[in-house]
């Protein structure tokens, strides 16, 4: 940055140049030139060396301030680049106006294809609404919002969680813009998904197990009545003795599947 102890301010600056255009405007108007001796010469020359002197110290530090900018902004698009995170640019119709290097690989395009395409082209149609939501709230309630979305890159759908916010107005196009960070939460996603199945399914065989219980209890009613009913039959040729028979088969089956839900194997019917 320019050293305020030794930059020439821009009005003294003006003032200098307007003091020499005047100066040399009345010299070379003037029709009759001053005597020899009425010229200072010296002091004249001193003059202009000291201004020069002047001019080339603000020249330094203009030198050296775009040095240390330069150097700055250097610094900027290094840690830009190359962080561990998705950064975009969006303007406030959602165009990509600049993406980091992840971001390049995230979304597997070329840097070129990328700036001036709507970000909502990467979006899986599904998901439109949640991201147009998302940007008109950041325009709106200018604060940082964040959502989960899936995008559709190559083909190739994955899950990302967004995290934006609205800068000031920018004076050249006079519009905001949107920094987006994106990260790819696909393995976190996915595994949430198969914790959640394996809590239905450790909930289902729960439910199965109570209701294998239960079952059990009224079979066990029943194969008692059946086989006090064949106890009071005297003759096998009693036209309810096959009845009852396949009754108490039909129960033993139905036990063996109540077993086999208690103990979560595999169900066979035979």
């Amino acid at each position: 940055m320019p050293n305020p102890d030794t930059a020439l301010p821009e009005a003294l600056s003006r003032k200098l140049r307007q003091e020499a255009e005047k100066r040399l405007k009345s010299l070379s108007d003037s029709s009759e030139q001053p005597p020899p001796g009425d010229i200072d010469y010296k002091k004249i020359v001193e003059e202009l060396k000291f201004q020069q002197s002047e001019l080339e110290i603000q020249n330094d530090d203009a030198d050296s301030a775009r040095t240390e900018l330069d150097a700055a902004i250097n610094s900027y698009k290094d840690l830009y680049d190359f962080a561990p995170v998705t950064y975009l640019t969006l303007s406030d119709k959602g165009v990509i106006l600049d993406v980091n290097q992840p971001g390049v690989t995230l979304l597997k395009m070329d840097r070129s294809l990328l700036i001036g395409s709507p970000f909502l082209l990467q979006i899986k149609p599904d998901h439109h609404l949640t991201f147009i939501v998302f940007i008109r709230d950041i325009l709106e309630k200018n604060s940082m919002r964040q959502c989960d979305l899936e995008l559709e890159c190559a083909q190739q759908p994955f899950w990302v969680h967004m995290e934006g916010v609205c800068t000031a107005l920018v004076k050249k196009t006079d519009e905001r813009q949107i920094r987006l960070a994106v990260m790819d939460i696909t393995e976190h996603i996915h595994a949430n998904t198969g914790s959640l199945q394996a809590h239905k399914m450790e909930a289902i065989g729960t439910l199965a197990g109570d209701i294998a219980h239960d079952l059990n209890n009224l079979l066990a009613v029943i194969q008692g009545r059946a086989s006090i009913m064949l106890m009071g039959i005297d003759s096998k040729d009693h036209p309810f003795c096959e009845d009852l028979k396949e009754i108490e088969t039909c129960v033993d089956k139905a036990s063996n599947l109540t077993r086999q839900l208690r103990s979560s194997r595999p169900i066979s019917m035979n």
